[in-house]
């Protein structure tokens, strides 16, 4: 699901994008897919354009408003890509499962860098990917933070996509989101271990401010006042 420009589109596991009026809430467009999977990320880019990922390793663009095909945009990812995130207004990342992160050029939809290619991403015994990108998210338009599994890295797009930064057990699972702190030089990471953690950027200092809540148990209103104070002494940062 994606919004832009005035236009909320929608894709799914069946074969059209959705371009739909937000102020009666009915379909005013659908747009056939060319793939042949569920979708998997979609990104608005400029000029009415969308561009999907699905289970194939080509990502697809389409003009929402002509209600047609735009372009297939063949990459060099392995797996499905599971990321679709605008760097800026001229970039965007992609990110697969292989734990590689491409950086394209979003009026030519041309690739500019190829970052964190591994030879080796997928046991094949356990099944499982060694640093699958989860998320990604940038900050002034230069510092692209990938979450790889359960680890987080910081890509410098001025410096080449120069590996500034890298943790490899930032959460003891998957990390699932990542959000940077209003006006400060902090982020915030989400995990499936159940906890919270802020970071000092550049130095990745840690302390967890959230862990996994029990009802009724004495740990959640310690874990409630742990919660408050970060949440304090971060908006008296910013004031």
């Amino acid at each position: 699901l994606v919004y832009k420009f005035g236009h909320l589109v929608s894709g799914s596991s069946d074969q059209y994008l959705i371009r739909w009026n937000i102020q009666t809430g009915e379909a005013v467009a659908r747009i056939e897919r060319q793939e042949n999977s569920r979708v998997t990320a979609m990104l608005y880019l400029a000029d009415d354009l969308v561009v999907t990922a699905s289970d194939s390793l080509n990502l697809y663009c389409y003009n929402v408003v002509a209600k047609k095909m735009y372009r297939t945009i063949g990459t060099e990812h392995r797996d499905v890509i599971r990321c679709l995130h605008a760097v800026d207004e001229t970039r965007f990342a992609s990110g697969s499962l292989d734990g590689s992160v491409i950086v394209w050029d979003a009026k030519k939809l041309t690739r500019l860098m190829h970052l964190n290619r591994k030879e080796h991403y997928f046991d094949k015994k356990s099944k499982l990917y060694f640093s699958e990108i989860t998320f990604l998210m940038t900050l002034e338009g230069r510092f692209l933070f990938a979450a790889c599994g359960k680890g987080l890295r910081i890509f410098d797009l001025m410096d080449g996509g120069h590996v500034l930064l890298s943790e490899k057990d930032a959460h003891e699972a998957r990390i699932t989101f990542i959000i940077p702190l209003l006006r400060s030089s902090m982020f915030v990471t989400a995990s499936e271990d159940s906890l919270l953690k802020i970071w000092t950027f550049p130095s990745l200092q840690h302390r967890p401010i959230l862990s996994r809540i029990f009802p009724g148990s004495a740990r959640k209103n310690r874990a409630k006042h742990e919660e408050d104070s970060v949440i304090a002494s971060s908006m008296h940062h910013h004031q």
